[in-house]
């Protein structure tokens, strides 16, 4: 069978938008050119338009008038309803996890947190930006339940944009998340049923920030 080219260069645009979504490169509200997008990728329209297709499916990408294409813009009920989400979420694939732990992921949330810290101090808010959706997706495979990883994902490629916005009016916000992921870490090891409110505690503090951020931006 012969491959095909257009679909695999959408796989590729689309990987490469959605690392770049992920690090604030494209924050909300921010007008997205295709031909623009192509240029800087060396590539045809065609898979720029197939990929962007796909972040409209993923809730992340509007059109509006004349097709012009938006990164979404949150309302105050919508981010609340992905840190509903979250709090549902991320403590239940701690909870599918028992004491099943797998220490391969553990050595990988450990890995990442230590790239996070490295960031951290290079100033690096992009990669940290990336560094913490690769956490969270991370954590998430200890539920050992596909579609709850996949859940997790998706809803992990909206986080990002509505932290983006909470981290311009908070300095501390990342260093504060670091040390609730090593504390998280830290429970899993020791009792997977303190990492439970561990990871509802952080999404709750998460949250705060997040609100605060947008009470100011939405006023």
């Amino acid at each position: 069978m012969v491959p095909d080219i257009n679909r695999t260069l959408s796989q590729i645009a689309y990987t490469s938008l959605k690392e770049q979504f992920i690090k604030g490169k494209y924050l909300p509200g921010t007008r997205l050119y295709e031909e623009k997008i192509s240029a800087e990728f060396e590539m045809s329209l065609t898979p720029v338009r197939e990929a962007m297709k796909q972040f409209e499916s993923d809730g992340i990408v509007v059109r509006k008038e004349h097709r012009a294409l938006f990164v979404r813009n949150f309302s105050w009920e919508e981010a609340k309803n992905v840190y509903d989400l979250r709090r549902v979420l991320e403590p239940c694939s701690i909870e599918l996890a028992e004491y099943r732990v797998d220490p391969t992921v553990l050595r990988m949330l450990d890995s990442l947190i230590h790239d996070q810290e490295s960031a951290l101090r290079r100033g690096d808010h992009e990669q940290l930006q990336f560094l913490n959706y690769k956490f969270h997706v991370t954590l998430a495979k200890l539920s050992k339940n596909e579609l709850m990883e996949n859940m997790v994902e998706r809803l992990w490629m909206m986080v990002p944009l509505l932290r983006a916005v909470a981290w311009t009016h908070s300095q501390e916000r990342p260093i504060e998340v670091l040390q609730e992921h090593r504390i998280i870490v830290d429970t899993l090891t020791e009792d997977p049923f303190q990492a439970v409110e561990a990871v509802r505690t952080h999404v709750n503090h998460s949250w705060d920030q997040v609100r605060n951020a947008l009470k100011k931006v939405l006023r």
